[in-house]
């Protein structure tokens, strides 16, 4: 299962909690959550088929960044680091802070950093705190082909030629099950064999317009910066 897939999951559960809270019942095939389920296992036995649409974004219990993570965009940025996704090849190194920490997200072989991680999220990833991964999620995929067949994408905000070695275009997905997705859409190895992905930037959308976003776009253009390929 995917990161973004996990994001989808929690998006689900989160519709079915809002159905029951408001008097609704989940029974009887009116589980999100069931329903995602079954999609993700249609999903698996094809690569890059369409996941279901995303929840829409007026869902009261909609994700929210933690309250002090939050408030960091106002920090100053910490010393950069080199990273290294040794997990797919070839293998792809860029700088991060040091308050990125990588974790598990068993989403092998893509890449998954959490920015502020403490010891509670041993235990539970906090996926409300923003995440830098490489990612091959479909409406990345497609966006990377739809630019190489035709110099544009559609259904994304913001988005930007930029052509520089591997990187090829930026773009933001809006509303991803109530998460911004903020990408660098890319190719690993040679182009022709069509291994696109993308380097991402997700959180939350009440961080829209504060310092955090600033500061994340300023993290995830540096690491595009010094995106490499071994």
């Amino acid at each position: 299962m995917g990161l973004f897939d996990k994001i989808l999951k929690e998006a689900a559960k989160a519709i079915d909690n809002a159905i029951v809270n408001n008097g609704g019942s989940t029974a009887n095939g009116n589980s999100f959550a069931e329903a995602v389920d079954k999609a993700m296992g249609v999903k698996h036995e094809a690569t890059h088929v369409s996941a279901p649409s995303p929840a829409p974004a007026s869902i009261s219990n909609a994700p929210c960044t933690p309250p002090e993570v939050l408030a960091s965009g106002s920090e100053p940025t910490a010393p950069y680091k080199i990273v290294k996704n040794e997990y797919y090849e070839p293998i792809s190194s860029f700088e991060l802070p040091e308050d990125f920490t990588e974790f598990r997200s068993h989403a092998e072989p893509m890449m998954c950093h959490l920015y502020k991680y403490d010891e509670k999220d041993d235990a539970d990833i906090d996926l409300n705190k923003p995440c830098i991964s490489l990612d091959c999620a479909n409406f990345i995929y497609k966006a990377v082909e739809s630019y190489l067949s035709s110099g544009t994408v559609s259904g994304l905000s913001q988005f930007q030629p930029i052509d520089r070695g591997h990187i090829l275009f930026k773009a933001k997905n809006v509303n991803y099950y109530g998460k911004i997705v903020a990408f660098y859409g890319l190719y690993l190895g040679d182009r022709s064999e069509k291994n696109y992905w993308g380097l991402c930037m997700t959180y939350c959308r009440d961080a829209v317009g504060t310092p955090l976003e600033k500061k994340l776009t300023a993290i995830l253009d540096h690491a595009a910066e010094t995106y490499n390929e071994e």
